[in-house]
């Protein structure tokens, strides 16, 4: 309701189905929609006739606006606020069937991947905790021609690198109905593009720009290029970072296998300095150079399985000390919730488990389990951040009471306090698989997400059973 409940979609059916396929879609987010409403006829054919509407204002945007609404309302609360983009690739290659699909790449053996890019820009606090998905711009790319090979003398906008531009563009339009927060925008190496910094340069006193290098770039009034500018500059310090978990990758196109290794912490040595850079490219030389801050943290010792830590960041924020130096860094790692929002998706939503027929029905499915996603990250989260609060800000009754019994079965006794939210995500999680042992850190999304399918299947048996015995009674 707080989510979805204002969406204007033209018609209250249209609005009423769709509150009622999220309500489905989140007690069994693993599993189609028919095994969510276990097989009842109805609910299966309005949710096709909702996905397979013909109404072109039903789309991505629309169906999300209310909960871009109340993430906006959400980042207000914070004096500072961080908005990540990424993009990810959802491969749909075996479906034969779907028209609409894209051009994604090629895999390792050169074969043509058909499916979908998924471009969010996605809100969290400076301390990592999700506010919400600002936007998902799904598209289905076209394979390049001889012409589109070369992007040397094409307008921005006809590249695919603008979507980094536009979503600063509408971070700059968020900014001015919140004056009293401020937004940096962070981005991975491929947001390393000439034009962002310039667009942003007008704009940094209220949306920032923190960007993972990706070129070695010439600086203006230097002979030295960027890389080994930082790394000869005196202002130095160390930081130790946690490195989160490396999933294996099979080998995609000219892109190596990625060996899986386990989470680690890594001692990095941290560098900082002033920087200008200009663009070499003919078509941008008249651009005036771009005065930023570059944080190079290199990992000196890193151990023999791993990779090591090499990030040259770039920023419009100041760096003027060893801690604000220190806090960038910690800054730009926050990034990681939107790979693991990603995974979310995938595996926890199944997103690519869906079997629509067309692009565009599976761009309306894709916006409901994108905010379905940011839920389960956001109930797993809360329940590390603020473990202290009620059960019910996150959980219904019925839920409570369940999660409340499992409790007093394993300490075999009654509890009279009330279940607090870190106890029921624990609970929840222990379900999915979680030990809860002392020594175990707090439970990941997987596990919470699949203990969150048991809770509900066990929340609709004890409420049934409940209403059998009132009944008797």
């Amino acid at each position: 309701e707080q989510e979805f409940g204002d969406v204007e979609l033209g018609d209250k059916r249209l609005r009423d189905r769709l509150m009622k396929i999220v309500g489905d879609r989140f007690k069994k987010p693993n599993g189609s929609y028919l095994a969510a409403t276990a097989g009842d006829r109805a609910a299966v054919k309005g949710y096709y006739y909702f996905i397979d509407h013909p109404g072109e204002t039903l789309n991505q945007e629309t169906i999300q606006a209310t909960h871009r609404t109340r993430t906006m309302e959400r980042m207000m609360a914070y004096d500072k606020v961080l908005v990540v983009q990424d993009t990810t690739d959802l491969n749909y290659s075996s479906r034969h069937h779907t028209t609409g699909l894209g051009f994604i790449g090629t895999n390792q053996t050169q074969a043509e991947s058909l499916g979908l890019k998924v471009h969010t820009s996605f809100a969290l606090t400076p301390e990592g905790l999700p506010l919400g998905v600002l936007s998902t711009a799904i598209s289905a790319p076209e394979r390049k021609g001889e012409e589109g090979k070369s992007s040397v003398g094409r307008p921005i906008e006809e590249k695919k690198s603008f979507r980094w531009i536009e979503v600063y563009r509408d971070c700059v339009a968020i900014a001015k109905q919140m004056p009293k927060s401020r937004i940096l925008n962070v981005m991975d190496r491929e947001a390393d593009i000439f034009e962002l910094f310039v667009e942003a340069a007008p704009t940094r006193h209220r949306v920032g720009l923190l960007v993972r290098a990706k070129y070695d770039r010439h600086l203006v009034d230097s002979e030295r290029k960027l890389w080994e500018e930082l790394a000869a500059s005196p202002a130095a310090t160390q930081i130790e970072v946690l490195i989160p978990r490396q999933r294996w990758k099979k080998a995609k196109g000219q892109k190596p296998e990625q060996k899986g290794l386990r989470a680690r912490k890594a001692l990095l040595t941290v560098k900082y300095a002033p920087v200008s850079v200009g663009s070499t490219r003919s078509d941008l030389k008249s651009s005036a150079p771009i005065k930023l801050w570059g944080v190079y943290a290199v990992e000196e010792n890193p151990p023999l399985d791993a990779e090591k830590i090499d990030w040259m960041l770039l920023t419009t924020e100041q760096i003027q000390t060893p801690e604000d130096a220190a806090g960038i860094l910690d800054l730009y790692c926050r990034r990681w919730r939107i790979e693991e929002w990603h995974r979310i998706l995938k595996s926890g939503c199944m997103v690519l488990e869906h079997q629509h027929e067309t692009g565009e029905r599976l761009k309306r499915a894709i916006a409901i389990d994108a905010v379905l996603a940011w839920r389960i990250q956001l109930m797993t989260l809360l329940g590390r951040e603020v473990p202290e609060l009620p059960a019910t800000v996150l959980f219904e009754g019925w839920e409570v009471k369940v999660l409340e019994a499992l409790r007093e079965k394993k300490a075999k006794k009654k509890i009279q306090a009330p279940l607090l939210l870190g106890e029921a995500v624990i609970e929840t999680a222990k379900l999915g698989g979680y030990m809860a042992r002392r020594s175990d850190p707090p439970p990941g999304c997987e596990c919470f997400w699949k203990g969150l399918i048991d809770l509900y299947l066990m929340t609709d048996g004890y409420s049934i059973d409940f209403e059998n015995d009132f009944r008797d009674f």
